[in-house]
């Protein structure tokens, strides 16, 4: 799946799911489920038509098209997902990103098409890695087809509903910002969701790595465990109230006891940022520091993620953190973007990459083409 806007997505009609809230758009599928398929159903198929002509009948414009998708996903607090066949998947995706970007050209709007398909095939989202995909990839002659689709739709007026506007992907709300310094709050409210996400990953991270060498000599060595943990006793790690161990096992920050959680909980974060006090993240960032020196070698060279900390744990993401986040991002120093991980299906970002890259470069012409607003 392909992420537009909050909840809302596109996807080929090869992986169709009645299980899932869904609009179908396609000249083989686009039809009623039978009763009996119906009766079985877990999703709501909202709309249905083998072309996009048939949906703007039903909808009245492509804006109310995407207005009653996100209505619908915002009641039931369920992922929608347009199904479409070859022709309509180019068509929907123009639609929206021509309507959503006053500054767009026919070039920019086939890149964004194209680069978001070849992210999806690449990394895929929804499967595991390694997981056979010939069924679910995209496998569309864009070039001939982003034609058509394009000169079809390119009259499509620009969107007039702000809630649309500002559901926008991340990715957008960063070209606005770098552009014209346009929506620099609703660009904060997408960043720190991201930022907890990748946050409680990496932190997590650390604590398996805790976990998995507990009993390793050298590391209990070097780490100063305050009790001598081998297989025999091994529980009694839980016990360690020496630095590392207690960082790492503090229930005032940790929510769950181990690594693995309760399946009813397996949506929740581990780390509870907000009490983290500065004396647990620089015992985080000693332990990252111990387990990179050149006794371990184990690199850990993400560890400047921690200094954004601040914007859970005081409550204020200030306009200097977002300087800072945007100037350490732009740097690429850490393997995985604070905001852009490749396992974030809601954001592109080879997107941000080529922005933050961009900007660097001080091509405000180029961002300008992702830019919410006219300029």
């Amino acid at each position: 799946m392909i992420h537009l806007f909050k909840r809302v997505y596109v996807a080929t009609d090869k992986t169709i799911d009645i299980d899932h809230d869904r609009v179908v758009i396609s000249e083989e599928n686009g039809v009623e489920l039978g009763s009996a398929y119906a009766t079985v159903a877990g999703g709501h198929l909202i709309m249905h038509d083998t072309n996009t002509t048939g949906i703007l009948s039903q909808a009245g414009s492509w804006q109310e098209f995407f207005i009653i998708l996100n209505n619908f996903a915002e009641n039931s607090g369920k992922r929608v997902t347009i199904f479409c066949d070859d022709t309509a998947i180019l068509e929907v995706m123009c639609a929206w990103y021509i309507s959503l970007l006053p500054n767009s050209t026919e070039s920019s709007i086939k890149t964004l098409i194209k680069g978001s398909i070849f992210r999806y095939n690449v990394f895929g989202h929804g499967t595991l890695r390694g997981e056979a995909r010939s069924n679910d990839l995209i496998d569309i002659s864009t070039d001939t087809n982003l034609d058509t689709a394009y000169s079809s739709l390119s009259s499509v007026p620009a969107f007039t509903d702000n809630q649309l506007i500002n559901y926008a992907g991340v990715e957008f709300l960063l070209a606005t910002y770098l552009t014209s310094g346009d929506k620099k709050e609703e660009l904060k409210t997408s960043l720190k969701p991201l930022i907890r996400k990748e946050l409680d990953r990496f932190i997590l991270e650390q604590r398996e790595i805790f976990f998995a060498h507990c009993i390793t000599r050298r590391f209990k060595t070097e780490l100063n465990f305050g009790s001598s943990i081998t297989y025999d006793n091994i529980a009694d790690i839980l016990d360690d109230t020496s630095k590392y161990p207690a960082a790492m096992l503090n229930d005032r920050i940790w929510n769950h006891k181990y690594m693995s959680v309760e399946s009813s909980q397996a949506a929740s974060s581990a780390v509870d940022l907000e009490s983290m006090t500065a004396d647990d993240i620089q015992d985080i960032k000693d332990f990252i520091a111990a387990i990179s020196s050149e006794t371990f070698g184990w690199l850990e060279d993400d560890v400047s993620k921690l200094d954004v900390l601040p914007i859970f744990t005081s409550g204020e993401f200030t306009d200097e953190m977002l300087t800072q986040i945007i100037s350490t991002e732009s740097t690429f120093a850490n393997l995985t973007g604070l905001f852009f991980s490749i396992d974030l299906a809601t954001v592109n970002h080879y997107l941000i990459t080529e922005l933050l890259e961009r900007n660097s470069q001080t091509d405000s012409s180029w961002i300008s083409k992702y830019s919410l607003v006219a300029s």
